[in-house]
């Protein structure tokens, strides 16, 4: 295995649609499939206020978030591993942005009716 340098990992994020999301319930490991944005080199997920994720992240904000991806022929990878505290986001222009970017990172059709929805939470 080696490192990837800065641009290899920004490509990686840029490609790859889903990664995992590591959190820590009550001591115990908690590991969930997660849909991300990368906008101007950080990292956005889209969290509803509810469940066992939202309780997890506000006992301890502290997460590791991991995206991986194969080469063609399944006989290498590379991934991003992102340490840290998971920072809540309150500019509504970003919140904005965020969801946008991953309606159309889903290939959603209607992606303003999207944006509306999410936006009401």
């Amino acid at each position: 295995m080696q490192n990837l340098d800065h641009d290899a990992m920004i490509k990686l994020l840029q490609t790859e649609r889903e990664g995992f999301l590591a959190m820590c319930d009550e001591g115990l490991p908690y590991c969930i499939p997660f849909g991300y944005v990368l906008i101007d080199d950080s990292v956005y997920i889209s969290l509803l206020p509810q469940g066992r994720k939202w309780a997890c992240i506000q006992k301890n904000p502290q997460v590791c978030f991991s995206v991986y991806a194969w080469n063609k022929d399944r006989s290498a990878w590379a991934s991003v591993v992102i340490e840290g505290e998971l920072e809540p986001v309150s500019a509504l222009d970003l919140i904005r942005r965020v969801v946008r970017t991953n309606a159309v990172k889903m290939s959603i059709e209607d992606v303003e009716e999207y944006v509306q929805k999410r936006m009401h939470y």
